[in-house]
């Protein structure tokens, strides 16, 4: 296979993965305010530019704010009402942007040599990312940086061939600090170290690797040293303690549940369970009540304390692909239990300000 073509396979996974596999994207460490607290912001892609739009909570005067001419890769709410995202637009060249919510411009923050891969961002002085260089052999290196205050350090560093396959429910690919911004998670369940690499690296500041949750996938953050988990192939979800490096089940929670997301407000994941006929279901880890919304819904996504913003998309046998033509979105409000649809544009792929 020639190289090009080995790259093509790298990227275009990628993008599935975090698309259509993974669901809707949501991360971020800082919340929007005043006038924008109240907004979501979704990518289109249309004619060749990838646009980026600000809308309502129902879904309504969508506003467009910019467009580039390349793929935009994980955007994120920043402080001070800011949006970064970064581009890649050839194999050895990326861009990380900084978009000003007020002033409606973009300002260039950092030229990346590499291709970047993944992105987080802690404070509007703390991000890291992963960027991918080409090697003789077609091989190729990916390597973790952190950046404080402007400056880069090299945190990892790893290498390998590039093979590419098919999304599936148990895939996931992301960055992610800790509540303090002391500890990195990663995880890229495809990528150069392994195609099946269903491993959590989690690294400290000083690029030390401190711990690594083996068969393992779809990560969150609950406190600096406890993180929920799916177990791969196996099922249910799991607390992992990074002090004592082990982990334990949590009861209650039926074996096919993915994707926890954690928000600190209310104590509370959501995660979905299921794969053909896929709910949305809500646990308190502080009095372990477990709920069953009974929506229809996958990637459920916290808006704040009392809403979800869902992904309603049936999925596609036998293949466990998940069918982009048949997705739309919609609001679960737990408190009085209604659901409303916002939208069923198909190309839209939405993110905001929670986790």
């Amino acid at each position: 296979m020639q190289k090009e073509s080995r790259q093509f396979l790298f990227v275009v996974l990628l993008t599935i993965l975090s698309i259509y596999f993974l669901g809707i994207k949501f991360v971020s460490a800082q919340k929007l305010t005043g006038k924008y607290a109240d907004k979501f912001f979704y990518e289109k892609f249309d004619n060749q530019k990838n646009q980026v739009f600000m809308v309502n909570r129902n879904g309504k005067k969508a506003k467009k704010l910019f467009f580039v001419n390349d793929y935009i890769g994980r955007i994120e709410v920043a402080a001070n009402n800011k949006l970064r995202f970064f581009t890649s637009p050839e194999m050895n060249k990326s861009y990380i942007y900084y978009y000003d919510l007020v002033t409606r411009h973009k300002k260039l923050v950092r030229k990346v040599k590499g291709y970047i891969l993944q992105s987080g961002w802690y404070d509007k002085n703390n991000y890291a990312y992963i960027s991918e260089t080409e090697l003789p052999n077609y091989k190729f290196k990916l390597t973790l940086y952190l950046v404080t205050n402007g400056k880069k350090k090299k945190l990892a560093q790893w290498q390998g061939n590039v093979y590419g396959r098919g999304g599936y429910y148990e895939d996931d690919d992301s960055l992610n600090f800790s509540p303090d911004g002391k500890k990195i998670m990663h995880i890229s369940t495809s990528s150069v170290r392994s195609s099946f690499d269903y491993n959590i690296y989690i690294f400290n500041r000083k690029g030390r690797l401190i711990n690594k949750i083996k068969n393992a996938t779809h990560p969150t953050w609950i406190s600096n040293s406890k993180i929920i988990y799916r177990k791969y192939q196996k099922g249910y979800l799991y607390k992992y303690n990074l002090k004592t490096e082990k982990s334990k089940r949590i009861k209650k929670i039926p074996k096919n549940s993915f994707d926890p997301k954690y928000l600190p407000e209310n104590n509370k994941i959501a995660f979905w369970v299921g794969i053909k006929n896929p709910k949305v279901f809500v646990y308190n880890l502080k009095n372990k009540k477990l709920v069953n919304t009974k929506i229809r819904a996958a990637y459920p996504k916290w808006l704040d304390k009392e809403r979800l913003l869902v992904n309603k998309a049936r999925k596609c046998d036998p293949n466990n692909f998940m069918c982009p033509q048949t997705a739309n979105f919609g609001i679960l409000n737990l408190k009085n239990k209604k659901f409303k649809i916002i939208t069923k544009d198909l190309r839209k792929h939405y993110f905001t300000q929670y986790q």
